[in-house]
């Protein structure tokens, strides 16, 4: 019963994206950026999909988030976008509970799994005289090719490019390139073996 009032309820959210803010009013589970007041920088092919309870930012005034054909941001993902902001390709799944956040590029055909984080942004802390919190932030973005398949649970650091057809094993922290056409795993990730 209680997976049927789920289902029926995400139905009902999908056709109406303001039904989610009504349920919920001013509780604190309410998004406080949700897909339809990211505004015009968002840009969303039309067959793509977004769900109304995905989280949208997008902190500086030029950055945008570009969704290409056939994607899906599933409920509960972040997109929290800076600098040169987010694209994904065509046909890209972003599954639930994971955040993209930083300057990221998604080739076309890329899976990624739930509760997995992109963090292109990187803290300086190369003096011990100052607070790290107050020696800034530096970004070098992270890139991941077509065809690439991301496991559940996995952390992509800044500065990294995933090759095309690579699968990350789940739980991984990348933290290195990855080869195109390989399989890695582990903490920090290493190449397993090439598929095959």
């Amino acid at each position: 019963m209680e997976n049927e009032i789920k289902e029926a309820l995400l139905r009902i959210a999908e056709k109406d994206p303001a039904f989610l803010h009504q349920l919920l009013g001013s509780r604190f589970l309410q998004n406080p950026c949700p897909p339809d007041r990211a505004g015009p920088r968002f840009v969303v092919h039309p067959t793509a999909t977004v769900s109304p309870s995905a989280h949208i930012e997008l902190n500086d005034p030029e950055t945008r988030i570009e969704v290409g054909a056939g994607s899906s941001i599933n409920h509960f993902a972040w997109l929290r976008a800076w600098g040169k902001g987010i694209r994904m390709g065509a046909d890209c799944t972003l599954n639930h509970y994971s955040m993209i956040q930083g300057p990221v590029t998604l080739g076309d055909g890329v899976r990624i799994g739930a509760h997995t984080v992109f963090i292109a942004v990187e803290h300086v802390f190369a003096r011990r005289d100052i607070p790290i919190h107050e020696q800034g932030i530096t970004s070098r973005g992270i890139t991941v090719g077509s065809d690439v398949y991301i496991g559940s649970n996995v952390t992509i650091l800044d500065g990294v490019t995933i090759g095309q057809g690579a699968i990350i094993a789940a739980g991984a922290v990348v933290t290195q390139d990855v080869p195109p056409h390989v399989i890695v795993g582990g903490i920090p990730a290493r190449v397993l073996k090439a598929r095959p």
